[in-house]
């Protein structure tokens, strides 16, 4: 992980938003500064969203918590290609794309992936029941 532009978003459940921690503490991590490791404000309503190193086919981090559509995804169980929708998950100190409607999960490695992500389960909660 290249830890230079390593970037930490969080939900707050109160503000129903959003935050890049990266632009309020920026103080923290300024590689100029002697800091081992990165501040986050603490908060009680605070949900942290560790980014992963794989982009989608636009070029965005997939996070903990984003919602992943594959259009034509080929599974070896099935015969015809599908359109699925996955949600990010983290598991045993890994990243997986998790559908419980079709119950099956892929692990999400290094190499840039097809899918595109359309949202996440704090912003968009609606495309949850799609996974």
């Amino acid at each position: 992980m290249d830890y230079n532009n390593y970037k930490v978003k969080a939900w707050s459940e109160s503000r129903k938003k959003m935050i890049d921690l990266y632009k309020i503490t920026p103080f923290a991590l300024n590689e100029n500064t002697n800091q081992d490791g990165i501040f986050i404000p603490f908060m009680e309503d605070l949900t942290l969203l560790r980014p992963s190193e794989v982009k989608d086919m636009a070029g965005r981090t997939y996070y903990e918590g984003d919602i992943v559509a594959y259009e034509g995804l080929i599974i070896h169980t099935m015969s015809d290609p599908i359109d699925i929708i996955f949600e990010v998950i983290f598991v045993r100190a890994s990243f997986v794309l998790h559908s419980d409607k079709l119950c099956i999960s892929m692990p999400l490695d290094s190499k840039p992936l097809s899918g595109k992500i359309i949202g996440n389960i704090y912003e968009n909660p609606e495309l949850r029941n799609n996974t």
